[in-house]
């Protein structure tokens, strides 16, 4: 009986930990090295409005760096999200996978989504925080960075129309 239980429970965290990993669908034949859309497409407030945006990230097997005057040919071993600086309140970041770790030669996607209610609509300057970690084999030296990309994210206000009232003869 108690198997029983744990097996359950295994089970349960098990499609629990697949659900939060399938929030978006990856594009493998996305060929364009980094993040894209970028720029971030617009969000638009309203009553009851979100934002939710998929973003494809594909992580290339190796690389160029520079060290300060040379270049040399690096192997990725990966691209790391660890955070976010200045996107809206209540706004989430979901990668699949849910680590949101892209080793090199992987894809992957993230989901950006949040609310985007009346009297949200502004410019929101961000970054979007990453580790990046590659081996250089000239020497052999890793190499492990912190970083960000930053943009600027804009919600468009909603439209109104007025509608006016023609009165005959004026």
């Amino acid at each position: 009986r108690i198997t029983l239980q744990f097996f359950t429970l295994v089970m349960v965290f098990t499609a629990l930990a697949i659900g939060v990993q399938a929030q978006c669908t990856i594009n493998t034949s996305d060929s364009v090295a980094g993040i894209t859309p970028f720029p971030f497409p617009n969000g638009q407030e309203g009553p009851g409005a979100a934002y939710n945006e998929t973003f494809q990230i594909y992580v290339p097997t190796d690389t160029l760096i520079n060290l300060g005057g040379p270049v040399v040919p690096a192997t990725v071993n990966y691209f790391k999200l660890t955070g976010q600086i200045g996107l809206p309140a209540g706004f989430t970041i979901a990668c699949n996978p849910g680590s949101c770790q892209f080793n090199g030669g992987t894809h992957g996607c993230a989901v950006i989504s949040g609310p985007t209610p009346l009297g949200s609509a502004g410019d929101y300057p961000f970054k979007i925080v990453f580790e990046f970690s590659a081996t250089l084999p000239v020497f052999p030296y890793l190499v492990v960075v912190t970083d960000s990309i930053s943009d600027t994210f804009t919600i468009d206000p909603v439209c109104t129309f007025t509608t006016v009232d023609t009165i005959p003869g004026i």
